[in-house]
């Protein structure tokens, strides 16, 4: 009877739409504005803010979308059934979503065959809503080409939506409860409302090319619709599908996100079974000052959800607390239906259908403590161990949660000056990159990668993008210079692999017994560095009783880390429940220290060997610096320390970094990466071109060009002081050559040659 009822109020439903359409308006993209003259037009719809939200029912869902309250399990958008009660569905099962769409402008981008292609922009957390993504086309920061204005003023048909149960201080959004990324939920709404605006001809969606993107929360969300990526529309059933996903920071596995135990390694597949997943057993500890200030407002949760939050703040160990009976369950359905990592159906199909295979841009952060690097790492790895060429490109650098969020780092940035590319500099058009180029953004690189899959109007045959990962070293106060400004991204690097990156590892054993406590107090450097304080933490004083610290020598030369370092600790007095949680600094000549890289350990027993990575960074540590780790059984407030009172001794440490050089003195290869371009000319010439793989024309002082002679070495070419990055060479027709380029980085370390052969003609 109750699925006849929806069936029949199916009508009323597509209502909602009427409202938004009647609410579009011609707006200019260059300004948001509609009051002076329209450089670049686009339609932007929103029919205002619902009255309501949360759990109070949208009554025929005013200023919303409707969608039903809950589905029919998960998979390809199922049918409605009964709501859940008291969850804010209306008398006939519906909630209201409020929502915002952006529309091309028909005379700029007329409707190409198939229609537009619809990218879903999904806002993070907590609050969060539809407006987060709304701007101009020079948005700033984050939203530098990364709005509606900029994805309609290109071809897209844009929708934004705030997410079941996200509501502002007056308590008005949308309606329902919030889900944290429920599968059965969240990621059907995001289906049930591309295929809503998929059937009605208004707004010209082509169904086959569906992109979907956020941040933080809404890359969780993205994540999870990846692994769902063909359905049918509520109404018409039409065939949708994913065209590509392009999550920024946001999670794999929420209850290692939440409450990491330290128990997965960079270097071992973990299951993706759900049953035996890594984060199961044991629970970790609470990131508690993170929780506190991410889900402390602007949402609704479930009960059993705001209870285990609760419980996560009491007394440990949760297992034995009596106010925690609702964390194995939540614990399960964190793993379960909220983190794509456990996705067994995906990973299985696409592993033998092509069509599953969808592309991913992966942009993850080195200084998010929430959703730190090896929650998008992962997801990674495990697409390429199941297709090693699958279509996947990764950036990882210092966004996110509070992170430092460098505008620089998001834009493209222009001439020597290197300032923020601006409007008027896209001569040639906005989605042709400018003359003055000299770095390229993770947005620039995130529009390149969706435009080549989504084909919109405004870009329709953008190239092939690599298929690759890119990081940018961390330049915080302490030690930006030398090329590198504070308010730019590091230097960057890329490689196939992340573990190609840095392919060397530095054994650094710390020797010497070092007591540590469960409850240190004074505790500085772990108030310090709470990750809501800010990045770049740094210290002068001790770091308080019962903290074992050691440090390394004096460093004979740079070290470039990036990626996880691994901690193997020898420890005495250890037992179950337990913490050892590690921070890891650069320790300067005058005796300062600068936060690096950090991790926790739950303990499952007493063993006398203790291993975890650390979340992993990407930083360069100074010749004559040295390397010191913090080993602690307290690092609140970042986890909630253990209640248990207990001494453990630690005996010594050995440090395994990934290092780009051979050792500290050694640098091998390190420097920048180059491509190698060789043209043949007519008469036997070539044409030979370095560029960067990364889209940087920084920090690289020489490029060195050789050709192989008869006895198989390498020969330099003359330099061109007019054009550095390009040689010319003249051979024999019908001769086979090999070229050879490299860089020369401004500290004068080289890096790896690039290579390639051609026949003269």
């Amino acid at each position: 009877m109750f699925t006849l009822t929806l069936l029949m109020l199916a009508p009323a439903a597509r209502a909602d739409l009427a409202s938004l359409k009647a609410s579009c308006k011609k707006t200019d993209a260059v300004d948001n504005r509609r009051s002076n003259a329209i450089l670049i037009p686009y339609r932007f719809c929103n029919d205002g803010l619902p009255r309501v939200g949360g759990r109070t029912p949208n009554e025929r869902v005013k200023r919303a979308v409707a969608v039903p309250e809950k589905y029919d399990g998960y998979a390809g958008l199922p049918d409605a059934v009964q709501p859940d009660p008291n969850a804010g569905a209306d008398s006939d099962g519906f909630i209201g979503l409020d929502a915002n769409v952006a529309l091309p402008d028909r005379k700029r981008h007329p409707r190409p065959p198939g229609g537009y292609p619809l990218i879903v922009l999904l806002h993070g957390c907590c609050p969060g809503s539809k407006g987060e993504w709304h701007g101009r086309i020079d948005g700033g920061g984050e939203k530098w080409h990364y709005t509606d204005a900029w994805f309609a003023a290109r071809g897209y048909v844009v929708l934004s939506y705030t997410s079941r149960g996200f509501v502002n201080a007056d308590g008005r959004g949308s309606t329902g409860e919030t889900q944290l990324g429920h599968r059965a939920y969240e990621v059907n709404d995001l289906q049930y409302l591309a295929g809503l605006l998929a059937e009605d001809p208004f707004f010209g969606v082509n169904p086959e090319r569906v992109v979907v993107s956020g941040s933080s929360y809404g890359a969780g969300v993205a994540w999870l619709a990846l692994t769902d990526p063909v359905w049918r529309s509520p109404r018409k059933r039409i065939k949708m599908e994913l065209a590509a996903v392009a999550p920024k920071y946001g999670w794999s596995d929420l209850a290692n996100a939440l409450v990491p135990n330290g128990l997965y390694r960079q270097d071992e597949l973990a299951p993706i079974d759900p049953d035996t997943a890594t984060s199961r057993s044991p629970l970790g500890a609470a990131k508690r000052s993170l929780l506190a200030d991410t889900y402390s407002s602007g949402v609704t949760l479930p009960q059993p959800v705001a209870d285990a939050f609760a419980c996560l703040g009491s007394t440990t160990p949760f297992t034995a607390n009596p106010a925690c009976p609702v964390v194995p369950g939540m614990l399960d359905s964190f793993i379960r239906e909220r983190s794509a990592y456990f996705q067994e159906r995906f990973f299985g199909r696409m592993a033998v259908n092509d069509n599953w295979r969808i592309p991913v841009f992966s942009a993850g952060s080195f200084s998010n403590q929430l959703y730190p690097l090896e929650e998008q790492r992962r997801m990674g790895t495990i697409l390429r161990r199941f297709v090693s060429d699958y279509p996947i490109q990764e950036y990882y650098g210092d966004f996110g949660h509070h992170a430092q969020n460098k505008a620089k780092e998001w834009a493209d940035l222009c001439q020597n000056n290197r300032h923020t590319c601006a409007f008027g500099e896209y001569k040639r058009g906005f989605n042709v990159r400018p003359v003055e180029l000299t770095r390229l953004g993770v947005a620039g690189r995130l529009n390149r990668f969706i435009d080549h899959y989504a084909k919109p109007p405004g870009n329709a045959r953008q190239a092939r993008p690599r298929r690759n990962v890119v990081v940018a070293l961390q330049t915080c106060p302490q030690n930006a210079g030398g090329g590198w400004p504070l308010d730019e991204p590091g230097e960057r690097f890329e490689a196939g692999r992340f573990e190609d990156l840095a392919p060397n590892r530095w054994l650094l054993d710390l020797m010497g017994a070092r007591a540590t406590s469960s409850h240190v107090s004074p505790n500085p450097h772990a108030e310090e560095a709470d990750p809501v304080r800010g990045p770049c933490a740094s210290h002068t004083g001790a770091a308080g009783p019962g903290v074992a610290t050691y440090d390394s020598g004096a460093l004979a030369g740079d070290i470039t880390m990036i990626g996880q370092t691994r901690v193997t600790a020898s420890v005495q007095g250890a037992t179950a429940g337990l913490q050892l949680n590690a921070r890891l600094y650069d320790l300067y000549p005058d005796g300062s220290q600068v936060l690096v890289d950090r991790g926790v350990r739950t303990l499952t027993d007493g063993s006398g060997t203790v291993e975890f990575d650390l979340h992993g960074n990407a930083w360069r540590f100074a010749a004559d610096h040295r390397v010191r780790i913090e080993l602690a059984q307290d690092d609140d407030p970042y986890v909630r320390r253990a209640d248990q009172t207990a001494t453990m001794t630690v005996t010594g440490a050995r440090l395994s970094v990934p290092i780009r050089e051979i050792a500290p003195g050694n640098p091998g290869e390190a420097g920048p990466d180059l491509l190698l371009r060789v043209s043949t000319l007519a008469g036997g010439g070539f044409d030979l071109k370095a560029r960067s793989p990364t889209g940087e024309r920084v920090a690289i002082e020489e490029y060195e060009f050789f050709v192989r002679d008869a006895a198989g070495a390498y020969q330099p070419l003359p330099p061109n002081d007019d054009r550095p990055r390009r040689r010319s060479f003249a051979g024999t027709t019908g001769t086979t050559y090999t070229f050879a380029v490299r860089a020369v980085d401004n500290r004068g370390v080289r890096g790896p040659l690039a290579i390639k052969s051609a026949v003269a003609r």
